[in-house]
């Protein structure tokens, strides 16, 4: 099992358990992950839900070795049915969801935190959006989180160079909620988690609802826009190029084409 799901009292959490490769999702994961909090979301024993990851990293986003062998038309349908539905589901859960996250947090495992309420961060952590290496767009709504949260010109910045950004910048940016000891974390994302379960969970749920109403446009719409770009970058000779570069561990070498 690389999703490890458990219920304590009222509290749902749910841990990816890939450490040894640094908790990059396989389309597989992508799916159960989605699977477990459409879970949470829909069992009324859950009111609270708490996203972690087993080693010294969060998540180092989509696995890339899966790439490959794919149509625009079945990319698309394969980014719906995974990623959109893992980010719908986090975004539309009408429970409080906290993430605890630690070293790094790349790409796709960054969106699953942009779509959380409280982001509890050990002073390792690392962020980070590395699209362009590989010639593709930033995906899984990320866009659409960070132009909301910082604007449009500091969100270009962050995802046109893909610098990484530490705990302490990303507290900074209004990106993370605390950042505590590395030896801290497990305890205190907890305890913000329990915190919440023991709250007025469908009060919370509406508001949660409220702050999702407030951006416009709707995520969903968003969505449906980006699951029509991103698959065709997928054919270009600068993706081809840029997942070459990145297995070769060098640079990559962009035509614009």
């Amino acid at each position: 099992m690389s999703i490890d799901y458990s219920l304590d009292g009222g509290l749902a959490r749910i841990d990816i358990n890939r450490p040894d490769k640094r908790n990059a999702l396989t389309r597989e994961m992508r799916e159960e992950l989605a699977d477990r909090v459409e879970q949470a979301s829909a069992d009324p024993a859950v009111r609270a839900l708490l996203l972690s990851a087993r080693g010294p990293n969060f998540c180092a986003g989509a696995d890339l070795g899966q790439f490959g062998g794919e149509d625009p038309a079945s990319a698309r349908r394969r980014m719906q049915a995974g990623g959109h539905r893992l980010i719908r589901a986090l975004n539309d859960i009408e429970k409080p969801v906290v993430a605890s996250v630690r070293g790094h947090v790349i790409g796709l495992g960054w969106a699953l935190v942009l779509a959380c309420d409280f982001v509890i961060a050990s002073a390792t952590t690392r962020f980070s959006l590395p699209f362009l290496r590989t010639g593709l767009i930033a995906d899984t709504g990320i866009i659409w989180f960070l132009a909301r949260e910082l604007g449009t010109l500091r969100a270009k910045e962050l995802v046109f160079s893909g610098k990484p950004v530490g705990a302490e910048e990303a507290r900074g940016l209004g990106l993370c909620t605390e950042v505590v000891g590395d030896e801290l974390l497990d305890a205190r994302a907890l305890e913000k988690a329990m915190e919440l379960s023991k709250g007025p969970t469908f009060s919370l749920g509406l508001m949660r609802k409220l702050f999702a109403l407030s951006r416009a446009p709707a995520l969903a719409d968003y969505l449906e826009w980006e699951s029509l770009m991103s698959p065709q970058l997928r054919h270009t000779g600068d993706f081809h190029e840029g997942i070459r570069a990145f297995k070769e561990k060098r640079p990559p070498e962009f035509k614009g084409l």
